[in-house]
């Protein structure tokens, strides 16, 4: 699951109750709103996981917090040092950019 998380003040919430969000699940809905293209750049290979449709929520609270959430498949590169095998501990960084925000707009808080 990528899940990402932003504000859009642009978002009429007034209707919504302080504690109540807006969901929305289907794709055509779902394609109402803006959504950030973001890249896995050390993806082998990627695909959004799809039965009948897309898997994915989008939710939208009172203060414009919207979060995305779809459901991908990957398989990632990462540089690993065996120096140590079979005893070695490696990290391999799932790394996520974007084209259309400048690096400093880019704040990520978390990739699930």
């Amino acid at each position: 699951m990528l899940v990402s998380k932003w504000t859009d003040r642009r978002l009429n919430t007034s209707a919504l109750r302080a504690s109540q969000t807006f969901v929305v699940t289907q794709s055509p809905d779902v394609a109402r709103f803006w959504t950030p293209e973001l890249y896995l750049t050390n993806a082998l290979n990627a695909h959004v996981v799809s039965a009948l449709q897309l898997v994915q929520k989008l939710t939208v609270n009172r203060e414009g917090e919207v979060t995305y959430a779809m459901r991908l498949h990957t398989r990632f590169m990462c540089t690993m040092n065996l120096q140590n095998f079979p005893h070695d501990y490696q990290i391999c960084p799932l790394m996520v950019s974007s084209c259309e925000l400048r690096f400093e707009e880019e704040v990520f808080g978390g990739v699930k």
